[in-house]
């Protein structure tokens, strides 16, 4: 399940407009949230400085990836992003 983060809200049946691609996509074995739930993700897609999305599944937002996009597998790594989801 993907979890689409501000600056760039997307909900397929809110907006009209497609999320944007990613410049950077890390796929790892755990990037652990700092936000209250302390969700665990596998996938993070990285946006202007800004993370864009986020994905249990590690193949998750690979929708978001185009041939600018850095991809950096990273199975075996551990990742603390700190980051919060805003209300």
């Amino acid at each position: 399940m993907a979890h689409q983060l501000e600056p760039f809200p997307f909900d397929e049946f809110l907006s009209p407009h497609p999320p944007r691609l990613a410049e950077l996509l890390i796929r790892a074995a755990a990037i652990y949230s700092m936000a209250q739930d302390r969700a665990v993700y596998q996938a993070i897609a990285v946006r202007d400085e800004w993370i864009v999305a986020v994905s249990q599944d590690p193949h998750g937002l690979d929708g978001l990836i185009s041939a600018d996009t850095q991809v950096l597998d990273a199975p075996g790594c551990d990742h603390s992003a700190g980051f919060r989801r805003h209300p």
